[in-house]
């Protein structure tokens, strides 16, 4: 269903282009007395919004109000009707005497959780559920655009009135309401994409492809400065789009800029200049700030068509792009900070757990390794392998509850100490439970011990029961184990220790995730273990 085309009145049709612009907008427009009384509104039927809307006795109750209100104060300032409802009259004047009011309805997101939405659909016989799914395709707009669609709405409305003869002002007034729609609809939907994506540059991409589907430009793209404290990607060229230009030599061009441009200050090329040049006439680059500090560029290139001059439009959007890359970044560098700390604090309390035992010095850290390349090479998404990675540093962080007497008892455990040492999983879970950046991977701490035939605890799960991420963490916690020294035994070598362990298979793993541990490439975990090994040595040295 089409939210916006709807057939006007008769005393309407008069204006039927500046209606049709405004309620492109989002806006529903009627015109009333001077004491409120509705005289012309949209034909019913033909637009489901202003049905929904006019249909409520509230509603037109409030409209009615409000120009009462604005008759005797002479203030036509926007009110609240509703929660999430905004009605905004402006004086209609004949013969410079007031002869009523065009009041316009507005609607912004806080309706879709108002209780006034159930009243709404009762009045128009509709379902609450779909009204919300289609305020959600609108879209609504936003609180703080509130100010600005009132000023235009009134702007555009007297505007028409005195100058009903000039159509190049109504025309003008009306690209400057879809120019504001498409600016409030891209940041609509960039700031959406800010809550629901993790990574600098799948956001960038996301801001990128949105607004090159707004503006002929060839590409967009952003580059971060070099030698500002970044988020990853770090400071290199991202772009959405096609271009003529060699990707390094593009590269070197952007980099530049960044370095030539100021706070504030977008950079147009101009026909002839040495931007134009290289990138083509039409090409807009605009700050990317933190802070206060330019960090890199949003820039725009090879517009298309016959008309190539940089508009007013295009620079708005950009700008508005790069505030909300800007705010993303700095949020990005904020995760990645209190991120950076959360794993160091992990870390050492491993670290801590481990150095109880010489012989298992470095063992959760490795273990850690091993359980994401193993992720990786299982082709787990990027999130999943890091988190899957901090499963593994923490996976026997219940250890920190079993005596050290138990721990570290050389030659055999009695099977009463041996049921303690089984009590380990149980009691990381129950450690990390209440930790809510835990709770995913909650899985691969309890049952890292469970075997793929069932046959292992702490619950004796079996097969795909067995959660992914403590399969895969049995795998790299066996092949540590088994290759580190310990009370009772030395050390195996690798090829003893794979070799072993195709022998278990599929009785101890997962057949698939096994085949694909023993391709891997060791050389990393190999790194790791001659640095814990030497760290080892110095502190018996020191001893």
């Amino acid at each position: 269903m089409s939210t916006f085309g709807h057939k006007l009145s008769p005393s309407i049709a008069r204006n039927d282009s500046l209606f049709t612009q405004l309620r492109s907008a989002g806006l529903v427009v009627v015109e009333c007395t001077t004491m409120g009384k509705i005289e012309h509104e949209p034909t019913r039927g033909e637009d489901w919004f202003a049905d929904l809307l006019l249909s409520s006795p509230i509603v037109r109750t409030a409209i009615s109000t409000s120009c009462r209100t604005c008759l005797s104060d002479d203030q036509c300032a926007a009110t609240e009707a509703i929660p999430g409802l905004w009605i905004v009259p402006t004086p209609v004047s004949s013969d410079r005497r007031s002869s009523g009011y065009a009041v316009a309805l507005i609607v912004t997101e806080e309706l879709l959780a108002s209780e006034y939405v159930h009243a709404l659909c009762q009045a128009s016989n509709a379902e609450v559920g779909v009204v919300r799914d289609m305020i959600r395709d609108l879209p609504p707009a936003a609180l703080q655009d509130i100010p600005r669609l009132s000023s235009l709405f009134q702007l555009a409305w007297n505007a028409h009135r005195s100058h009903s003869e000039n159509k190049g002002v109504i025309e003008d007034i009306g690209r400057e309401l879809a120019d504001s729609y498409e600016e409030i609809n891209l940041l609509y939907t960039i700031t959406g994409n800010m809550n629901s994506v993790n990574h600098p540059e799948r956001f960038i991409e996301l801001a990128c492809g949105e607004l090159l589907k707004n503006m002929p430009y060839g590409w967009v793209g952003v580059q971060l400065r070099t030698g500002n404290r970044l988020p990853n990607p770090g400071n290199e060229l991202l772009i959405s789009g096609e271009t003529k230009h060699d990707a390094s030599q593009l590269s070197n061009i952007v980099a530049a800029l960044t370095c030539d441009i100021a706070s504030g200050m977008p950079i147009i090329a101009h026909s002839g200049d040495h931007i134009s040049q290289r990138l083509g006439d039409g090409t807009i680059v605009v700050p990317i700030e933190n802070d206060g500090y330019v960090i890199g560029v949003l820039i725009a290139a090879e517009k298309q068509g016959t008309d190539t001059t940089v508009s007013s439009v295009d620079v708005k959007m950009l700008n508005a792009t790069a505030s909300q890359l800007g705010i993303f970044l700095e949020n990005a560098l904020l995760y990645e900070d209190l991120s950076a700390t959360f794993l160091g604090t992990l870390e050492a309390l491993t670290a801590s757990i481990d150095a109880k035992d010489r012989y298992t010095c470095g063992h959760s850290q490795r273990v850690s390794l091993l359980t994401a390349q193993l992720a990786e090479a299982a082709g787990l998404s990027e999130v999943q392998v890091d988190r899957f990675r901090i499963a593994g540093l923490v996976h026997d962080i219940g250890k920190i509850g079993v005596p050290e007497s138990v721990l570290l008892k050389k030659g055999k455990l009695t099977d009463e100490e041996y049921q303690t040492v089984q009590q380990h999983p149980e009691i990381g879970a129950r450690i990390l439970r209440d930790i809510p950046q835990m709770e995913d991977i909650l899985g691969g701490v309890l049952h890292h011990h469970e075997r793929f035939d069932g046959g292992g605890y702490p619950h004796g799960l079996a097969q795909e029961d067995i959660p992914l991420v403590a399969r895969i963490i049995a795998i790299a916690d066996t092949f540590d184990a088994m290759s580190s020294s310990r009370t009772y035994r030395n050390a195996m070598t690798r090829t003893s220790v794979l070799d072993e362990m195709k022998r278990s298979i599929p009785g101890q793993f997962d057949p698939e995730l096994a085949e694909i541990f023993f391709n891997l490439d060791f050389s990393k975990w190999e790194e790791l273990m001659i640095e814990h090994q030497s760290g080892q040595t110095n502190e018996r040295l020191a001893a």
